[in-house]
């Protein structure tokens, strides 16, 4: 394994487990962790082959996670700053590795304002 994409891993690992320790509902932390547990095999392909297909894919899965950390039921005030940390923590996670940028939106971007 190359030792770039093996540094990426232990990263993405690192951040899945912090959403599982994260206080949300089981049914928002199941779902979390299966989208976590999806990106270090579309991130291996986005790499490789730079399609955005796999970038697509990869922004949808942590909407996915930011939407189950901010919009959980009671709000975790824990929850939500891990949520709005991600977004800056992946563009300096793709910097870092040259893989392009997401179109990852803020939390505070996704959800609706009343």
């Amino acid at each position: 394994m190359d030792k770039g994409l093996e540094r990426l891993e232990t990263l993405l690992a690192a951040l899945r487990k912090e959403v599982r320790a994260a206080a949300i509902p089981n049914d928002c932390k199941h779902t979390a962790g299966w989208c976590m547990e999806q990106l270090p095999g579309l991130y291996a392909q986005f790499q490789q082959s730079g399609e955005s297909r796999y970038g697509e894919q990869i922004s949808w899965l942590f909407q996915a996670v930011l939407k189950g950390l901010v919009e959980s039921k009671p709000v975790c005030p824990a929850a939500l700053k891990l949520a709005a940390s991600i977004p800056d923590r992946l563009r300096l996670l793709h910097d870092k590795f040259g893989i392009p940028a997401l179109g990852l939106k803020s939390p505070a971007e996704s959800s609706p304002r009343s």
